[in-house]
């Protein structure tokens, strides 16, 4: 079947628009679409044609997603659509249908997938279940897809008078980077507008316009009167802040009863409030959190990076300062932060140096300093990346973060144990990222992966200077690596077999 159903898209293809499609579409190197085919089929007809292959099962359908034809994707998922659309007397087929697509979210990878796929499957199922969670994981993927297949979703659930996901995928991307999600998210503040939610877009409106991405404005007051679009393309917020300008501080823990209070009381003069979110600690970290007022929440941990944004999220002022529970700030880093409150902001980034103890030693080398961070931000701005690993600060390229004096200290560890059980954690984490991005993984690569680790810290970073700490460091490079790279190596192999 899958011949004679790529046969029949090839035929309704006209040639001569191959071109234009491939610069619409964003296909060339280092744009979102690079890569992407395409055989000159309008979508129309390619509704058509998909329609008389409303058979074809997951196999069939994981084929045609797998090309890199980019009409062939879209035919499975207009059959898709219209399975689902057909099933509704058939709930077990409508859930097996949604896990696929689920599955293969990725495929979906350019704006018109999502936009003709999205809602009729994937949002209707989340209006149906309730089941929020999955557009908001989604929302904290890397993938740029999954992202705008989460609050394109949305349209679903605006259609049916639910706004509130909407809205919270909205406020989340403002600090977001990619104009594609800007316009997903104006678009879909838009409609909401447009579909009984007028209140709601200008309570959005009245609130976020002045710091909003200026295509995602652009998007949601497309329908509003011109009165109203001038008005709110007009605001802006000023600079610089009142003086004794607020900070809300950030921080994730897990297990951190040794070390959460030295972190506390660092902040003291300098926190206006504390924002604990807490992996479900088994200690006495939550108490002691409790103990200095911190406003504490539990939370499955997500990875680093969806797990600080989800905290910044929580914060109550526009500046957010992140820190850890192993991190203390130095007395001249805290005079430049109660300087700044004194003073107010004058600029939306900031960044510190942060060095790094290795049980108890100061680090110089290793790559472990400057180490500079970018800790302190406006939320409105800047916020974290969804990154599982090597998490950072995203904000618009016409930010240029300023650096405080002082630094971050940083307690990695009291005992090599304790490191060691760290660079597990972040072992097992990037075997996950690798997993994803490759099939296999060859029997020699950790070895190699783990040499290149070891070399690259003990000599290009200066390792060998910081004697037996930077040995030690050096050695654990190394086994990171390996075990990195090993285990995704066997858990792809176990998934082949």
């Amino acid at each position: 079947m899958i011949k004679h159903w790529q046969k029949e898209l090839n035929e309704a293809a006209r040639p001569e628009k191959i071109k234009i499609l491939s610069s619409f579409f964003k296909t060339g190197p280092g744009e979102y679409g690079e890569g992407d085919v395409f055989i000159g089929l309008a979508v129309p007809d390619n509704r058509t044609v998909s329609k008389r292959y409303l058979i074809a099962d997951f196999p069939d359908l994981a084929v045609m997603l797998d090309s890199p034809i980019h009409e062939y994707r879209l035919s499975a998922l207009l059959v898709m659509v219209e399975q689902y659309k057909r099933a509704r007397r058939n709930p077990a087929f409508r859930e097996s249908l949604v896990k696929f697509y689920i599955d293969n979210a990725v495929k979906a990878n350019n704006w018109d997938l999502v936009d003709l796929s999205a809602p009729y499957i994937l949002g209707e199922h989340v209006y149906e279940s309730s089941d929020d969670e999955v557009l908001y994981r989604f929302s904290e993927s890397d993938n740029l897809w999954e992202q705008r297949i989460a609050i394109v979703s949305t349209l679903a659930l605006i259609r049916h008078g639910r706004f509130d996901v909407t809205i919270k995928l909205a406020e989340r991307y403002m600090s977001h980077t990619h104009q594609l999600i800007h316009k997903a998210a104006g678009w879909m503040l838009r409609e909401m507008g447009k579909r009984g939610g007028d209140v709601e877009l200008h309570d959005f409106l009245d609130t976020h316009a002045s710091v909003m991405p200026r295509t995602m404005l652009r998007y949601a007051i497309e329908r509003l009167d011109p009165d109203e679009r001038k008005h709110y393309m007009n605001l802006k917020y000023p600079l610089p802040y009142p003086a004794m300008a607020h900070i809300s501080v950030t921080i994730i823990t897990y297990n951190e009863e040794h070390r959460i209070e030295a972190c506390l009381k660092s902040l003291q003069d300098i926190a206006d409030e504390i924002i604990v979110v807490d992996s479900f600690s088994t200690d006495r970290t939550v108490e002691i959190c409790n103990a200095y007022g911190c406003k504490v929440t539990q939370r499955r941990f997500p990875g680093y990076g969806a797990q600080r944004q989800y905290a910044t999220s929580l914060t109550s002022y526009s500046y957010v300062l992140s820190i850890d529970a192993d991190e203390v700030l130095s007395p001249a880093l805290r005079s430049s932060l109660i300087k700044l409150k004194e003073e107010g902001f004058a600029h939306r980034v900031y960044e510190m140096s942060r060095l790094n103890f290795y049980c108890g030693q100061p680090v110089k080398h290793c790559g472990w300093y400057p180490d500079i961070q970018i800790r302190l931000f406006d939320k409105r701005y800047a916020n974290w990346n969804l990154r599982d690993l090597s998490e950072r600060v995203i904000f618009p390229d016409s930010l240029k973060p300023v650096l405080l004096d002082g630094d971050i200290l940083h307690y990695r560890c009291s005992t090599p144990d304790e490191y060691r059980k760290v660079q597990n954690r972040h072992a097992a984490l990037s075997s996950g990222i690798i997993k994803a991005r490759r099939s296999s993984v060859p029997f020699f690569t950790p070895y190699i992966k783990g040499v290149k680790a070891f070399l690259e810290c003990y000599i290009s970073k200066g390792a060998i200077l910081d004697g037996p700490e930077g040995r030690a460091i050096s050695r654990e490079s190394y086994r990171t690596a390996y075990m990195a790279y090993d285990l995704a190596r066997r858990s792809l192999r176990k998934k082949q077999q």
